[in-house]
């Protein structure tokens, strides 16, 4: 989803900024390489992206795997809530 997204609004001429805990093989803005599941490593980025963001994608595409339920909870909730929460200061 978070790939169609990106390779969509590349078409419409958006400046794409995009995370993910892989590589980005797309021509974005710029690229961060972060664990979403970490408050640190989304601090770090966000204070990188600029000021203002005109709109904010947050589908990391994580699916619920056995005995990794609290990771997929933790990138819920960071990328999610947290990254939100940030933007809408």
């Amino acid at each position: 989803m978070s790939k169609a997204a990106t390779e969509l609004l590349l078409e419409l001429g958006a400046n794409v900024y995009a995370i993910d805990i892989n590589k980005i093989d797309l021509p974005v803005t710029k690229a961060f390489q972060a664990d979403m599941s970490q408050k640190e490593e989304i601090d770090r980025v966000i204070e990188e992206l600029p000021e203002k963001i005109d709109a904010l994608f947050l589908c990391h595409g994580i699916a619920a795997f056995p005995g990794k339920e609290l990771l997929v909870q933790k990138v819920n909730f960071y990328s999610q809530k947290y990254m939100t929460k940030k933007f809408t200061r």
